[in-house]
């Protein structure tokens, strides 16, 4: 179920966040600086809170009666998706972690996806749900059900989203069905509540949109 945002859940007029001091600014890359000064709120914590508890309902209710979940957590941006979404899940969970990459240290998805550690253990006869914190393009997304595929007979394969923008889905992506979505969001750039820029503003406990201009260095 994919659920739009309303004018109450984001706010992209308020005064830009202050997320760093000047003197830590100071030792921040231009770029990251620059991000950090242009960052407005966009999901508010309880916002985000609501949402993903009513989101693990929604699991509870499709796995009722299985004996067991399989969770494979898309790293690094899932995992505090993933940490306040168990909490609240009644199934019984296993949690699988593997890596991937496509943004780098760029605003927007390379299209290439890379393969930091796809490490698993059989999963043959599970069922199984793909939890990522955000899909575009879905490039990602699409290799990764494509591997699962090829090499794992499950018994179920789902996908959860913490963000989608499906505006920026790529053609040969439209294939990709997202059984789960928390947020259907326009085409920005965000990062808090694990997203990240060049390694930046993963712990913010809500999500802020980038708003100034286009960044002329992103490293």
């Amino acid at each position: 179920m994919m659920i739009p945002l309303t004018d109450s859940q984001h706010n992209t007029t308020i005064s830009p966040l202050t997320i760093f001091s000047a003197e830590q600014l100071a030792h921040l890359s231009p770029a990251v600086a620059q991000v950090a000064t242009h960052l407005n709120l966009y999901l508010n914590e309880s916002t985000i809170a609501n949402r993903v508890q009513a989101l693990a309902q929604q699991l509870n209710e499709t796995y009722e009666g299985v004996d067991e979940l399989t969770i494979i957590c898309v790293l690094k941006g899932s995992f505090m998706f993933l940490s306040d979404l168990v909490k609240h899940l009644k199934v019984p969970v296993k949690v699988e972690f593997i890596r991937l990459a496509s943004y780098g240290n760029n605003t927007q998805s390379s299209g290439k996806v890379k393969t930091v550690d796809l490490t698993l253990p059989s999963l043959e006869g599970k069922h199984v749900l793909i939890l990522e914190d955000i899909i575009d393009t879905g490039l990602t997304l699409s290799f990764l059900v494509s591997y699962l595929k090829d090499l794992h007979q499950t018994a179920s394969l789902k996908l959860a989203v913490f963000l989608d923008k499906p505006t920026a889905r790529k053609p040969e992506a439209q294939h990709i069905t997202v059984d789960f979505v928390a947020f259907s969001i326009e085409n920005t750039f965000v990062v808090g509540y694990g997203l990240d820029f060049s390694g930046h503003f993963r712990q913010l406990p809500y999500v802020a949109t980038y708003t100034g201009p286009p960044l002329s260095d992103t490293h």
